[in-house]
């Protein structure tokens, strides 16, 4: 049998199986496809979890959301305790670390113990807010979502043709579509689904026979919740498969997308649900973990454990599997199955996408293909990624460590993010103070840095900045001679003149419609960087500077050069 550690050969679920229980006979068919049976491997490894009596199932939202708030207060404690007597002159040596270690915490505890009654009680009544509705978003633009996704769609299949790729607006729209989208899935059904399973591990370790009967109720459950995703992909010729939990069920997942005939498989990581407590706590859990067992430096602790072993070494030696390497194997399945079906010469184009938490553990998930990228198959190639809305992930060596390594390849992780957005600011870190960077130390609080190249849309009419420059200096751009002094002093800076009647075709009532309940209690000021945090805000600020883009071919990405009576170099973002 191949190891469960072997990310290029996966193993099949009968086999796996019977190696944790020798003496049993598992008596599955091997026409249950490898991928299915990777995800059932990947229940199989999610903890067992407290027995809760079915009188009391109906508040099982509100008894996790108190556990994991208990579970994050006792961890904050003993982070605390442990910094203070490995270091306990801190507060001389250390003052304004000291004093920000206690204000950040404190306000991250204050800001959560509401969040667990109000998230709690929204769970409780059953409130389900859909992140992507194809009839709203279609409120947002003047072009019509199908042929978005037609051209996206299409420069997802096509095979990299320069050496490092250059920042393409549809598919970066499309890819949005595709973190967004992922929100949809039934969770309940999952639970079910684990229920099930939990049911044949007490069968299997009374040495009894499964039979397939009983692993068909799991699939059926496991179907169930990804039909909401598959119904709205099916109409785009896309097809959509849950391929790990995450080390858990309250929500946190990675799925895959993919085409056989356009040869691409996209992973998306689903980020954080509004009435999510779990995914919550797991963006505020600051303390950074030693990742260089499987990363770089220090990493997120709460991203860190959604992907990798707690314990490296003992996970390792015992030779288990862990979510990494599930999506890895699942991806590898795909692509050969992809290439055997559509007879293609190219190999199969990997992308990566995910919104908030998604975005974070996108991040992660693509630095280990950065350190180890020979654990995709040779059917694979690996593309770009485009994460929104992206917390920092790691430390200032973490940063280091993953530029050497991105420097030399020919990917680009395209970091999107959206003015006013507040999560890009999580943890708090150096770009708060700037001017401290060079005075962090490896323990400061605020030793998180970002990684990739970032691109910020905003919601008005100023262009897109990019880092590095997403648009061709070479192009010019179109001056129109009626515009007012206002608009004519941007030449001298960073933004873009505004050209006569753009701002009648960037009507903001256009792009600040509203799509999701109570979404009008987020225009409040404090409230707007919430707001700015949606998706279909993302989507917004970039339909709203789709001119800023060429309008003949949106995968160059230039400004489309016209010939005027008036022109002016474009300078630089």
């Amino acid at each position: 049998m191949a190891s469960t550690l072997d990310e290029k050969n996966p193993s099949t679920l009968s086999s796996f199986l019977n190696e944790k229980h020798p003496s049993t006979i598992f008596n599955m068919s091997d026409a249950i496809s490898i991928d299915d049976q990777l995800y059932i491997q990947d229940l199989f490894s999610i903890p067992k979890e407290g027995y809760l009596p079915e009188s009391l199932k109906k508040f099982e939202p509100f008894f996790d959301s108190i556990k994991t708030f208990c579970i994050y207060l006792k961890d904050v404690y003993i982070h605390i305790v442990l910094m203070f007597a490995t270091n306990w002159t801190m507060p001389i040596t250390q003052p304004i670390n000291f004093i920000l270690i206690i204000l950040i915490y404190l306000a991250s505890i204050c800001f959560l113990f509401p969040a667990t009654l109000i998230l709690s009680l929204g769970a409780f009544l059953g409130i389900n807010i859909k992140l992507y509705d194809e009839a709203g978003w279609q409120k947002l633009t003047t072009e019509e979502l199908p042929k978005i996704r037609e051209r996206g769609i299409t420069a997802l299949g096509k095979p990299p043709n320069s050496p490092k790729p250059t920042f393409n607006l549809d598919l970066a729209e499309t890819l949005l579509f595709l973190s967004s989208v992922v929100y949809s899935r039934d969770e309940l059904e999952v639970r079910k689904a684990v229920t099930h399973l939990s049911k044949i591990r007490n069968n299997l370790s009374k040495q009894e026979t499964v039979e397939e009967c009983d692993i068909e109720m799991v699939f059926q459950a496991l179907n169930k919740a990804d039909k909401g995703v598959r119904d709205i992909v099916n109409d785009w010729d896309i097809q959509f498969k849950s391929v790990s939990e995450l080390s858990t069920t309250k929500g946190i997942y990675a799925g895959i997308f993919w085409s056989v005939e356009n040869n691409f498989i996209v992973v998306s990581f689903k980020g954080t649900s509004p009435t999510n407590f779990l995914e919550l706590v797991v963006n505020f859990t600051f303390q950074r973990k030693d990742g260089r067992g499987f990363l770089f430096g220090g990493v997120h602790d709460g991203f860190y454990g959604c992907l990798f072993p707690k314990d490296n070494a003992g996970a390792i030696l015992a030779r288990k599997g862990y979510p990494h390497i599930r999506i890895v194997e699942a991806i590898n399945a795909k692509a050969r199955e992809i290439r055997e079906k559509n007879k293609k010469t190219d190999k199969v184009n990997i992308w990566i996408t995910g919104h908030s938490l998604g975005a974070s553990l996108a991040t992660l998930f693509y630095s280990r293909l950065l350190k180890t990228p020979d654990i995709l198959s040779d059917d694979c190639i690996l593309r770009d990624v485009y994460s929104y809305a992206a917390l920092a992930v790691g430390d200032s060596n973490f940063s280091s460590e993953f530029a050497s390594r991105y420097n030399d390849n020919n990917t680009t992780l395209w970091r999107i993010i959206c003015e006013l957005d507040i999560a890009p600011h999580l943890p708090p870190n150096n770009g708060l103070f700037r001017s401290l960077r060079q005075y962090l130390t490896e323990n400061d609080i605020l030793n998180y840095f970002h990684v990739g190249d970032k691109v910020k849309f905003y919601h008005s009419n100023k262009k897109p900045y990019g880092d590095p420059i997403v648009f061709n200096p070479g192009k010019y751009r179109k001056v129109d001679r009626d515009l007012d002094w206002n608009d004519w002093k941007t030449l001298f800076d960073d933004a873009e003149p505004l050209i006569a009647n753009q701002l009648a075709k960037n009507d903001s009532s256009i792009y600040n419609q509203t799509l999701i309940p109570y979404e009008n209690l987020l225009k409040l000021p404090v409230l707007t960087m919430l707001r700015n945090h949606i998706p279909h805000r993302y989507f917004a600020a970039m339909e709203r500077s789709r001119h800023y883009f060429s309008e003949n071919d949106s995968s160059t990405h230039t400004t489309t050069p016209i010939t005027t009576t008036t022109t002016v170099p474009t300078p630089t973002c």
